[in-house]
Parts: structure tokens; C-alpha cells; sequence
């Protein structure tokens, strides 16, 4: 009795549960508009009533005419990547559920199936129900629930019957949409209804008057048809002068095309043209110095008076034919560099050189010749210029042709100047003077090829008319810009502009110190005679100048006529150097360097090639100790041949003096420099390789490169630092490259100085070596 009472209230109870949850679920949904709100809204107050700890709510969506089930709100749900959030009918238990129509249950949900999680720890569920919304056997969603407890039969119940109140809901909410918007294209449909009526009755207004018009119009045109005739008549007859018209213009296409062909065909022989121009010009150059080096040297010789005096009006000519000779030459370098320009075979040798102390002394080149006339020179160098990377041979001569001309076109007592600038990418010099000016319609002329304006100091004019045009095409090699501002009689400013490439102020190591009374004594010296020099040259002329000028110097001289005649001679005689010429018969000069540089006999001796052909960069890489151009200078020729003469040594033993190189020609430059003052030189041509001798032969000096593949200058420091048979060592760097404040300080207190290559001078650099050995070896002998 008491236990049937008991399960009469407890149903009781469950049923007074069941039924007042639905009348609240009832009341809140009672209203709602929103799918997503209503769906946020069910599982908030769902979740605690069933005591469910996870949940999601899936809506069905027509999707292309196929119904799939969306994820639209969640309760405590977490997305994970491998989970989908759309469901097909059929896929997965929430298809599955859709497809059925029927709730499904889950008891003893695997571990690793969902975790539900709080801030103090998670749990996997033990209950999960999916549960289909219906309205009239048509699913309208589906809602899956978890729980960490198990589902009752009441909840269960109360689960099916709220679903078919959700189902309602659902459906009157989308119904209740679908209406709304139907309503507002109904409203939208009207109002376009009322404008088209509107419309309507202005086109039947419209059309009743194009009805009178077309009764009007049907009256004009049969008026019109008997006119049309006799126009389609007409009509035909153009259309056949229209047929010849088009045969005519496709014949003048034809034409055209035929003309282009013609004007290709002319471009490319012009572009020919052009380049056997270049190549006749540079050949004709070439061919020009030759007899020009005989000229000005056999003048330079008499004017030397080795042959006996000459008499003040002899000398006068012979200063004339010297001065001609070496305009000629100007001349003929000019045209050659032009050439070269415009066949585009003109490359820059680029640099880091001092701007600073260029411009200076480009001022001294031209400060004679404005002292004569009273000319006052300035320099206005702001404080930020300093190096700068391009080619300094071409922007030497580019200031000096700007110079020449501010002088030359400035009057007496009058000035000309230079004033420099530096931003953060370019370099600007102007070339400035109160000259004679230059009017504005010759302003651009000035630029073009052999165009002369004005008349020089003497009253005429004077130069070839090319300074200004290769000062354009050098300016513009370098990637800068050239231009003049002039106002007649008021003079003329020139002002040109250089990119600013890597340039950095260089913070100086260690160098040499100035030649002593004594060096500048002993240079002074006359060569002692003996030392045999075979000159390597087909042209009798050049080969005698050249016997002149070494016999007169003190050098015993042998000649060669050719190749092969050279290759003889050396082998047999032994020569101290060898002058070479390189457009020579039988055995050209670079077959002739080659073989001898790969001969042991003869690869000691040093080659100094003396030609009109201009290839510096492949005669070093071959061997060569100098490379001099034709027409050569006495004293540039005896200057460089001094490096190879026999000298007193500078002890007993011969101090040995390591080179250590990559470039065989900078190895050999040394060994020609040091080894005729008396010191013996060994070679290394790579820094491991430099390492083994130095260990070897411990050297009284080292002479290091620091560009190096493979082991470079920096490493064999460090290398020869860690031998105590080496660590003493003295070093002096001899390199291109410009060191960084982090590579000064890395070499700091561990070389004796350091020398530029770009900078080499022999007679500094055998000052150097001396210093740095006296310093090291002290007293010996």
C-alpha cells in the first residue's frame, strides 16, 4: 500500500515536472522571430533543466536543392578540426537521426569520444541524446545533448514532447518569415505596378502620337521609295568604287611593308656602318701612334742633347714638333675613347679613390697656365666629401677638360673654381668662371662631337671639340648627369653629378713614411752599366728609340725582331728584363709572355710590355710585371725598368721576404720590386699554401694579400698567431681592399701597415718594406 502511494506521487511529481517545464519552454518561445536566438535561447535554458553539460544545435538548409544540417549554437562546446559542422542526411549520428526521424540514445560513451571541460578539470560524458525537431514528419532541426549523468525516462519524455513544440516554433518562425518577405516583394511588386501604370499611360500617349506620326510617315515613304531606288543604285556603284579603293589601299599596305623592310634592312646596315666606323677609328688610332711614338721620343732625345747641342732655334722647332706630337697623341686618345664609347667596349676600372684630393689636384694640373694669365683658382670642398667609388682615371679627365676650358675662355686677372657637395646618394661638382660665357642657343651644340665655341686666351679657337663630348659620355658611364649655365660675359658653370656607390670615409692603418734624403740620393744614382735588357720589337724605329733610351740610362740592350727571335734570346741570354712589343710577327707578344712565363728558365725574368694595344687587365693576368702605352715616355720606361735593376743588398744573407698572393702577376710585381734591391722572395700563391712556407722557411717579412679564395688574409693572421714559429712574424698587408672600422680594429697591433694596391708606388714600397725590416731586425747588416 505504501509503496504503490509512493510510486503514485513520484509519478505525480515527475508529471507536475514534465508539465510545467513545457508550459515554460511554451511561454518563452511564445514571440520569437529569430532562428539563431531561438536556438541560442533552447539550449541555455534546456542544458540545466535535463542537466545536460555539452550541446549543439544543428538547423536543416537547402543548400543547391540538397538539405543539409548546420551547426547554428552550441552549449560549452568546443570546435575541434576533425569535426565536421555540416551534416548530410545519412552522415554521422546527426544524419542518421535526420534520416530516421527518431531520437537516438548513448550510454558508456567511449573516454576519448568529447571531454567536458571546466577551469578545474575535464570528464568524458556518460550520456549523449540526438534528438530530431518535427513538424508534420518533416525535420526541422536536430539537437544533441551530453551529459556526465544518465538521462531519465522523464527527461527523456519531456525531451519528445518539447521537440514537437520546438518543431512548431521553427516552422511558425519560418513561416512567419517566408510571409514577411513575401509581404515586402508584394509591396515592392506594387509599387513597381503604380510606376509601370504610370509609364503605361505615358506610352499610350506617346504611341497614339507616333500612330499619327507613322500615318504622316507611311505617306513619306512611299514618296521615299521611288527615291530609295535610285539611291541603291548609287549605292552599288560606290560599293565597286569602294572594292577598288580597298584593292588600292591593300596594294599601298603592301608598299608600306615592302618600305619597312627596306628601312630595317637600311638600320641594320647603318648599326653596321656604325661599328666598322668604331673599329676603323680604334684601328686607325692604333695605327697613328706607332710612327707618333718615334716622333715624340726621337724629339725628346735630341732635346736631351745625348747626341750633342743643339742650337736655340733647333731647340725651338724640336719643342714644336714635341708639343704637336703630343697634341696629336691627345687627339687620337680622344677619338680612341670615343670609339671605344660608342661601340660600347669602354669599360669602367672601378675604385674607391679620394674625391677630396682629386679635385685638388686637378687645380694643380691647370695652375700654370692660369698663373701666366693672372687667372685666380678656388676650391670650395663642403665637409662631407670624401671617397667616392667609380673610375679615377675618367673623372681626372673630365675635370681637367672642364678646367682646360674655364681657363682657357676666362680672361686676364679674371677666376675660375670648383665647388663640391654630397648628399646621401650623389655627388655634385661644379666647374665655375667668369669667362666669356657661352650663348644659350650653343648651350646644348657644345656636348656634340667636334662642335667648337668661342675663341681661347690667344684670340682662336683652340682644341679638338671632343673634351666636353667624352666629359658627357664619361659622366653618363658612371650613371650621372652633365649640364651648363651660362650668361654671356658673365661666364659659365658646369656642373655634373656622380652616384654615390658604398663610399665611406677610410680611417688609415699604419704607412710608410716618406723617402729619406738618403733614397731620394741613391735614386738619383745613375744605373750601373751592365744590366742586359732585350727589347722584343719589329718596328726599327721603336726598337732604336728604345735602345736610346736604355743605353743612355746605362742598360746594356739586345734586340729581338720577333716572336720567336725573343723566345731565343731570352732563353740564351739571360736578360735582367724584357721589353715587349705585342703586335709582332712570327710569335705575337701574348704567345710570347705565355711561353715564357711557363718556361722555369725564364719565368723569373720580369716582361714589361710596351704596345699601342691597350689590354692591361690580360697582360697582368699572363704574367706581365708593367704594362706602358705607346707613344711611351722616357722616364716612365726608365722609372719602371729601375724596379729591375741590380742593387746593393741590403745584407749578406739575403733577407727573405715572403709574398703571399692568389694573383701570380701581384706576386710577381713584388718579387720584381724587392728582388733587385737585393732581397730574396718567396712565393705563395694562396694562403694555405703561404702558412706552409712561412712554417718552412720562417721569412724575416711577410707581404699578405687579404682577397683570397679558400683561406684568406684574415685567417692566415690568426693561423700564423697560433705557431710560435710564426707568431713574430712581421706582416705588411698590400691589398685592394678597403678595410671596415671592424677589420681595422680585427688587424690592429698584429700587421707592421698596411699598403693599397690602387695606390702602389715602387720607391714608397721598397720604403715601406725597409722601415718595417729595420724596425724588426734591428742592427743586423
Amino acid at each position: 500500500m505504501i509503496g504503490n502511494l509512493r510510486d503514485t506521487t513520484q509519478k505525480n511529481t515527475e508529471q507536475d515536472w514534465l508539465k510545467t517545464n513545457l508550459a515554460k519552454f511554451s511561454r518563452m518561445l511564445q514571440g520569437q522571430k529569430d532562428l539563431l536566438a531561438v536556438a541560442n535561447l533552447i539550449l541555455s535554458e534546456l542544458a540545466p533543466v535535463v542537466a545536460a553539460h555539452h550541446g549543439v544545435f544543428y538547423l536543416t538548409d537547402s543548400m543547391n536543392e540538397a538539405t543539409v544540417l548546420k551547426l547554428v549554437s552550441s552549449y560549452a562546446y568546443q570546435e575541434r578540426k576533425k569535426l565536421a559542422n555540416r551534416f548530410a542526411p545519412g552522415e554521422g549520428l546527426v544524419g542518421q537521426c535526420a534520416l530516421e526521424k527518431q531520437r537516438l540514445v548513448l550510454t558508456d560513451v567511449p573516454e576519448d569520444y568529447i571531454k567536458v571541460s571546466s577551469g578545474l578539470g575535464d570528464a568524458p560524458p556518460r550520456n549523449i541524446v540526438v534528438l530530431p525537431v518535427l513538424f508534420e514528419k518533416e525535420v526541422k532541426a536536430v539537437i544533441e545533448l551530453a551529459s556526465l549523468n544518465r538521462f531519465t525516462a522523464t527527461h527523456l519524455a519531456f525531451l519528445d514532447q518539447l521537440a514537437e513544440g520546438i518543431g512548431i516554433v521553427l516552422n511558425t518562425i519560418a513561416a512567419t518569415t517566408r510571409t514577411e518577405e513575401l509581404l515586402k516583394q508584394s509591396q515592392s511588386l506594387t509599387e513597381e505596378l503604380q510606376v509601370q501604370q504610370e509609364e503605361l499611360k505615358e506610352s499610350n500617349q506617346r504611341l497614339e502620337q507616333q500612330a499619327s506620326s507613322l500615318r504622316a510617315s507611311e505617306e513619306l515613304l512611299k514618296t521615299q521609295q521611288d527615291e530609295l531606288k535610285q539611291t541603291n543604285e548609287e549605292l552599288e556603284e560606290k560599293a565597286r568604287q569602294l572594292m577598288a579603293q580597298k584593292a588600292e589601299v591593300e596594294a599601298k599596305n603592301r608598299e608600306i611593308e615592302l618600305a619597312k623592310l627596306s628601312l630595317q634592312e637600311r638600320a641594320e646596315q647603318l648599326a653596321l656602318t656604325s661599328k666598322y666606323k668604331s673599329e676603323f677609328l680604334a684601328n686607325m688610332s692604333h695605327e697613328l701612334r706607332t710612327p707618333l711614338n718615334a716622333i715624340i721620343g726621337f724629339s725628346e732625345v735630341l732635346l736631351d742633347k745625348m747626341f750633342g747641342d743643339v742650337n736655340a732655334k733647333q731647340e725651338e722647332y724640336l719643342d714644336d714638333v714635341l708639343s704637336s706630337g703630343r697634341y696629336l697623341l691627345s687627339l687620337i686618345n680622344d677619338i680612341l675613347d670615343l670609339s671605344k664609347v660608342e661601340a660600347g667596349m669602354l669599360e669602367l676600372e672601378l675604385g674607391t679613390f679620394d674625391l677630396r684630393q682629386l679635385l685638388e689636384g686637378s687645380l694643380v694640373m691647370v695652375k700654370e697656365r692660369a698663373l701666366a694669365h693672372g687667372i685666380t683658382l678656388s676650391l670650395d670642398i663642403a665637409d662631407n666629401v670624401d671617397t667616392l667609388t667609380g673610375d679615377e682615371r675618367k673623372v681626372k679627365q673630365v675635370l681637367f677638360n672642364l678646367l682646360s676650358n674655364a681657363v682657357k675662355f676666362t680672361p686676364d686677372r679674371g677666376k675660375v673654381g670648383i665647388a663640391a657637395t654630397k648628399s646621401d646618394t650623389l655627388v655634385q661638382v661644379a666647374v665655375w668662371d667668369t669667362g666669356v660665357g657661352i650663348p644659350l642657343d650653343d648651350q646644348q651644340r657644345i656636348f656634340e662631337e667636334f662642335q667648337q665655341v668661342g675663341q681661347g686666351l690667344a684670340g682662336k679657337t683652340e682644341g679638338t671639340g671632343l673634351g666636353l663630348t667624352l666629359a658627357k659620355k664619361f659622366v653618363e658611364l658612371h650613371g650621372g648627369t652633365i649640364w651648363v649655365e651660362s650668361t654671356p660675359g658673365h661666364g659659365s658653370t658646369f656642373t655634373f653629378t656622380l652616384p654615390v656607390v658604398g663610399a665611406a670615409r677610410h680611417v688609415p692603418l699604419p704607412v710608410g713614411q716618406e723617402d729619406t734624403a738618403g733614397d731620394r740620393e741613391r735614386a738619383a744614382e745613375p744605373a750601373s752599366a751592365g744590366p742586359l735588357v732585350l727589347v722584343v720589337e719589329d718596328d726599327p724605329r721603336g726598337a732604336d728609340l728604345l735602345r736610346i733610351y736604355l743605353s743612355e740610362a746605362g742598360y746594356s740592350v739586345d734586340v729581338a725582331r720577333d716572336g720567336a727571335e725573343g723566345l731565343e734570346k731570352i732563353r740564351r741570354l739571360t736578360p735582367g728584363a724584357v721589353v715587349l712589343d705585342i703586335l709582332l710577327p712570327k710569335l705575337d707578344g701574348w704567345a710570347f709572355l705565355t711561353q715564357v712565363k711557363a718556361d722555369p728558365v725564364t719565368r723569373e725574368v720580369p716582361v714589361v710590355i710596351v704596345s699601342i694595344i691597350d689590354q692591361k687587365g690580360k697582360g697582368f693576368a699572363l704574367g706581365a710585371a708593367d704594362y706602358l702605352i705607346k707613344p711611351v715616355q722616357k722616364e716612365d720606361l726608365l722609372r719602371t725598368l729601375s724596379a729591375f735593376s741590380l742593387a746593393t743588398k741590403v745584407q749578406m744573407a739575403p733577407v727573405k721576404i715572403l709574398a703571399i698572393d692568389d694573383d701570380p702577376k701581384a706576386v710577381e710585381l713584388l718579387a720584381a720590386v724587392l728582388e733587385p734591391e737585393g732581397f730574396r722572395v718567396l712565393r705563395a700563391y694562396g694562403g694555405e699554401a703561404g702558412i706552409e712556407v712561412a712554417r718552412a722557411e720562417q721569412p724575416d717579412l711577410i707581404i699578405l694579400d687579404l682577397l683570397m679564395p679558400e683561406v684568406n688574409g684574415f685567417e692566415v693572421l690568426d693561423r700564423l698567431a697560433q705557431s710560435s714559429v710564426t707568431r713574430r712574424l712581421p706582416v705588411i698587408l698590400f691589398t685592394l681592399k678597403q678595410l671596415t672600422a671592424e677589420e681595422q680594429q680585427r688587424v690592429q697591433g698584429r700587421i707592421a701597415c698596411l699598403a693599397q694596391k690602387e695606390a702602389f708606388n715602387q720607391k714608397e714600397f721598397v720604403g715601406l718594406v725597409k722601415d718595417a725590416l729595420q724596425r724588426t731586425l734591428g742592427g743586423r747588416d
